[in-house]
């Protein structure tokens, strides 16, 4: 067993690091006892490859990250269901992973293609058994070929909103956590997994909605911690990305 010691610089500027074992994998971020988000710091560290998971204990099987350019000759590559005439792309990840970033890029690479957002689906007081309005709304009619047509849920005013339309395309991504649920796989065509530390993922999410949400968050990411338990969608994705760096956007051209 190996291991790389680490700076961990909290938030009032101690180093409250130490050594991390490193079997073949990133050390991960690991949250202060505060609660608050820090800055992590590495000095010699190896070429490691990736953790399936740090949102549960790890397995013994490690995996090397996916390359945006990899994920678009995959995707390409992919076949839709028999008789449907759109390849459903799902991007799934817990919550801050940089799912929506990725998925972004993915539509700007394939023309722009439709997205489809599962947080148009959840609430904050459902965030994960909203998928039968997805799957009827949504990819029912694009199995069938026909115009998917479902409404937004407006966080703000905590409703549903407008009406939305998305007719069948030759990619459709749908990016959200949960977005490659075992409700969903018959009608995926290619899946992929954002892998991103827990802690970076809980500070972009109070980055975006503010302190005063830190509760939620903490309890979806209990719920997601066990719908990824359960489900282990990073173990049956098609490819596994890195959600933590920026994207080196350069194989779209």
């Amino acid at each position: 067993m190996s291991s790389v010691t680490i700076d961990w610089i909290n938030a009032s500027g101690h180093n409250v690091g130490g050594r991390l074992s490193a079997l073949g994998t990133r050390p991960r971020q690991r949250e202060l006892g505060d609660g608050r988000c820090g800055e992590l710091r590495l000095r010699a560290l190896p070429s490691l490859d990736y953790a399936r998971s740090d949102s549960v204990q790890a397995s013994s099987e490690w995996m090397s990250m996916s390359t945006l350019a990899q994920l678009l000759e995959g995707i390409r590559a992919s076949v839709p269901p028999e008789g449907m005439d759109s390849r459903i792309i799902a991007i799934d990840g817990l919550g801050g992973a940089g799912k929506t970033t990725l998925a972004t890029l993915i539509s700007s690479a394939l023309d722009e293609c439709p997205v489809i957002h599962t947080d148009d689906f959840a609430s904050w007081e459902n965030n994960l058994d909203w998928w039968p309005r997805l799957r009827n709304q949504v990819l029912e009619p694009l199995r069938s070929n026909r115009t998917a047509r479902y409404q937004r849920y407006d966080w703000i005013a905590r409703e549903l909103g407008e009406w939305v339309e998305v007719a069948p395309a030759p990619f459709i991504i749908l990016e959200g956590v949960s977005s490659s649920r075992d409700q969903f796989r018959g009608d995926l065509s290619f899946t992929v997994w954002v892998q991103t530390p827990r802690l970076q993922r809980l500070c972009r999410g109070l980055a975006r909605d503010g302190e005063q949400m830190r509760s939620y968050w903490e309890q979806w990411m209990r719920d997601e911690d066990r719908y990824f338990a359960r489900e282990r969608p990073d173990l049956r994705a098609d490819m596994v990305v890195d959600g933590s760096r920026p994207w080196d956007s350069s194989p779209l051209g």
